[in-house]
């Protein structure tokens, strides 16, 4: 896969992830990636991810409004 088109899986499924996390009602607290349920998203994004053969796309889970 070329670079560009890996970058550009990684950054699809980065705004992917985080667009569904904004569904989930409760989710704008300080400490939203001690959950499970965004840990289950971000989980969920790298075995997809890995299936793509794409080892070096990493969230950023820095705690932000999102």
């Amino acid at each position: 896969m070329k670079k560009k088109e890996r970058n550009d899986r990684c950054e699809y499924i980065t705004h992917w992830i985080y667009y569904e996390l904004g569904k989930i009602p409760n989710v704008y607290s300080k400490n939203i990636y001690n959950t499970v349920a965004v840990s289950e998203f971000f989980k969920l994004g790298y075995e997809i991810l890995h299936k793509l053969d794409i080892f070096d796309c990493l969230f950023n889970t820095v705690n932000k409004n999102m």
